[in-house]
């Protein structure tokens, strides 16, 4: 049924009450996320339609206010977003691994919803659908890793002391392995020519390399926000570019904010991968436990504290270990293929906004699902009812197109984000990327007097942003980036110059009891990446909804030309 242009409440004319009813049941029970109920709705009486018809909030008639922003700031429905989560957040999805059942199943639940709200295709060859094609990596076996040195050797177990995935072109199943390689410490393992940086003072090809996660902070670091090279990602990418055999990152909480059951949960099974370029030279990339690397460093008649003061230095050397290194570890690879589901509403222009959530999650593992409610089920159910909210606009209607875009892969390193802005889908040929609203994790636990935004001071959208927030009675705070920047999917468009923000969540709770931050906070550390995160009935989503109008607020005021978002040094 074409409806192209004002998602659920275009009027069918000459037909009667009884199909223009069955159009607005559509939409009302779409939006709740029950469209297997279309087929019934001819049928229904004209009382339970006027039932159905009250469930749709009525656009504002203030005439100080612009009546078409209005319009879809009234259809944000925390009750047609907790639909959205429970049905996302479903056991019975199995965690939406990258590419799996689930993941489909998901991505088939969005794009026919934004196809029942009139939007149009964003993918490839005329569908909502980008496909992006991985590979799934898995760890099969593994020998103790073993450290030999002049007097005897020290044995390390997979899994309990150390995991790895590989970077090297695989066959359908082969073994990798070490055999009596030397081992380095890197410090930081940075190199940074433009602030004169160099962790890399060795000629390290085909060495294997150890290395903290984050980055000094003392003399040039002292009081900088996180940058790029903080991530784990980057630690890896450098030592492939250096030429290393391999890299075991050393595991703290306090360094990654999380604790060693998430390394083993994401490097210890199976893991998503682009696939790699036949120059590759990284056997494996991994980590190991602080007590593991504690024990490494007293090899050298030092401690991890010590390695970690001359890792602050700018003239830190990198430090040949007394201990030669040896592990066979054999995977499994196969075809693994991602979906990306994007929706649109064409403007004047090829001009896009984007806003994006990803849609994957961290699976099933030892037959436990990890249902990734927080992350990001909640966050894909808010960018659904935006893009539920938007569709009330009509086509050409504004200067600039939108596009709703739940990528997957997010999970395994940003893989499907980073596949969509080096690969536009046909149905975006010539868009020019303006600006990018992200969300990951948001707010599931009631409104908040405040709200703050991820990577605001590395572009111009401040001002939006602030006056967004006034609209809606919210204090705006800028907390600064963090290392929370390089972790989500804005960094995949703000590497390429395009301004991205990730509208983040509030703290300041609306008529809680005193510790209710805390508790909040105990929970999603403790849940992160957890079965425990899960759907939680009678949740007080009014969080979300203030963050999708204020996401909207600055969507429209960017669509209608008014502002043209810039970088601030590069966005980066």
């Amino acid at each position: 049924m074409e409806n192209e242009g004002s998602g659920g409440d275009r009027a069918d004319t000459g037909t009667g009450w009884r199909a223009t009813a069955a159009l607005v049941a559509v939409v009302v029970v779409g939006s709740c996320g029950l469209a297997v109920v279309v087929a019934n709705t001819m049928s229904l009486g004209r009382s339970h339609l006027l039932d159905l018809l009250a469930l749709l909030p009525s656009p504002t008639d203030n005439d100080d206010r612009d009546p078409i922003i209005e319009t879809v700031l009234a259809r944000i429905s925390a009750a047609a977003m907790d639909a959205h989560w429970k049905y996302f957040s479903a056991e019975s999805l199995g965690g939406r691994f990258t590419g799996s059942d689930g993941e489909n199943a998901a991505s088939l639940y969005a794009a026919t919803h934004m196809n029942l709200w009139g939007l149009e295709p964003a993918g490839d060859d005329g569908t909502f659908f980008q496909n992006v094609p991985l590979q799934e990596v898995t760890p099969i076996e593994a020998s103790e890793m073993t450290l030999d040195y002049t007097y005897g050797y020290l044995n390390l177990s997979w899994y309990d002391d150390f995991v790895a995935t590989t970077e090297m072109p695989l066959a359908a199943i082969q073994s990798l392995e070490l055999v009596d390689e030397e081992l380095v410490f890197i410090g930081y393992g940075i190199n940074s020519p433009d602030i004169g940086w160099n962790d890399y003072k060795l000629d390290l090809k085909g060495k294997v390399v150890i290395c903290f996660v984050g980055q000094p902070s003392t003399g040039i670091w002292e009081n900088q926000t996180y940058h790029w090279e903080s991530r784990w990602l980057y630690k890896y990418e450098e030592a492939a570019r250096q030429g290393a055999k391999a890299i075991f990152l050393v595991h703290t909480s306090n360094s990654t904010g999380w604790g060693w059951s998430l390394a083993q949960a994401a490097w210890g099974y199976s893991k998503a991968r682009m696939e790699p370029t036949s120059t590759s030279s990284l056997h494996f990339t991994g980590w190991i436990t602080e007590h593991c690397g504690e024990q490494i460093a007293s090899f050298c008649n030092s401690s991890l504290n010590e390695w970690r003061n001359d890792a602050e230095l700018r003239d830190f050397r990198p430090k040949t270990i007394p201990l030669r290194i040896s592990v066979a570890v054999t995977f499994t690879c196969s075809a693994l293929n991602g979906t990306n589901t994007l929706a649109k509403r064409q403007g004047e222009t090829n001009e896009t906004i984007i806003v994006v959530g990803h849609i994957d999650g961290t699976g099933t593992k030892n037959g436990t699902a990890y249902p990734g409610a927080i992350d990001n089920a909640a966050g894909s159910s808010l960018v659904m009812d935006m893009a539920f909210a938007w569709s009330h606009i009509m086509k050409d209607t504004l200067k600039r197109t939108i596009v709703f875009l739940l990528v997957t892969a997010e999970e395994a390193g940003l893989l499907g984000s980073e596949y969509f802005v080096n690969n536009i889908p046909s149905a975006l040929t010539g868009a020019n990327l303006v600006a990018v609203l992200n969300y990951d994790c948001p707010n599931t636990w009631g409104p908040t007097k405040d709200i703050d935004a991820i990577g605001i001071d590395k572009t111009t959208m401040g001002k939006l942003f602030r006056l967004a927030a006034n609209k809606e009675d919210i204090t705006y705070y800028e907390t600064g980036s963090g290392s929370s920047y390089y972790r989500s999917d804005i960094w995949s468009f703000a590497k390429q110059g395009i301004p991205s923000v990730w509208v983040g969540s509030g703290s300041d709770f609306l008529d809680k009891p005193t510790n209710y931050l805390e508790d909040v906070i105990k929970y999603e550390t403790d849940c992160y990446h957890a079965p425990c995160d899960a759907y939680r009935a009678n949740s007080d989503l009014g969080g979300m909804v203030q963050s999708a109008r204020v996401g909207l607020r600055i969507a429209y005021a960017i669509a209608t030309g008014e502002n043209t978002p810039e970088c601030i040094n590069n966005c980066r």
